[in-house]
């Protein structure tokens, strides 16, 4: 939860970019960022003007709202866009606190096995047809990123996107829409 991926530094730069796909909904959208760690996604999504809600396990909070005070003025109109509460993949109470949103940031969030399972539970929780789910990683051990694919399409359907910043080429994106 303290380490900051090149994985999110593409999406904070996805949502500033206007000729991106992400860029729209910086704009009125219901957003949620899960297993945020440091939360810089949500807090640049803040910046441009997006209603972000910022997740991860309980004991990661105070990291996620420190990391929220140091980079938002108090008082300031990002600070009022963002929004930092627990999520435990798989924690239906945490789910239904949270209820569906237009889109979903997931940065860096296959790094254990175990976990496949509760976050596409979450994942389906916080969605509905029409909701973005983004995922973006780097990929570091194949057969475990390619399971929990595998394991999504059952609920998802799901569509690898081409990282649009060259430097930036060993970051993988896939967009996800729960199937109806």
């Amino acid at each position: 939860a303290g380490c900051l991926f090149q994985s999110a530094l593409v999406l904070c730069n996805m949502l500033a970019d206007p000729a991106t796909s992400l860029h729209a909904f910086t704009s009125g959208a219901k957003v949620v960022e899960v297993g945020s760690g440091t939360g810089v996604v949500g807090i640049a999504a803040a910046i441009l003007g997006t209603s972000v809600v910022i997740t991860d396990l309980p004991h990661v909070l105070p990291q996620l709202q420190n990391n929220v005070s140091v980079n938002l003025q108090q008082g300031s109109a990002a600070r009022d866009r963002i929004s930092v509460v627990p999520l435990a993949w798989g924690n239906t109470e945490h789910e239904a606190a949270l209820g569906k949103f237009d889109l979903v940031l997931c940065s860096d969030c296959l790094y254990r096995e175990e976990t496949h399972q509760v976050l596409l539970q979450s994942l389906e929780a916080l969605s509905n047809p029409d909701t973005l789910v983004v995922m973006a990683l780097e990929i570091r051990r194949p057969p475990l990123e390619a399971n929990f694919f595998t394991i999504a399409q059952s609920r998802f359907s799901i569509q690898p996107v081409e990282v649009p910043f060259k430097e930036d080429n060993d970051v993988k994106l896939w967009f996800m829409r729960l199937k109806a």
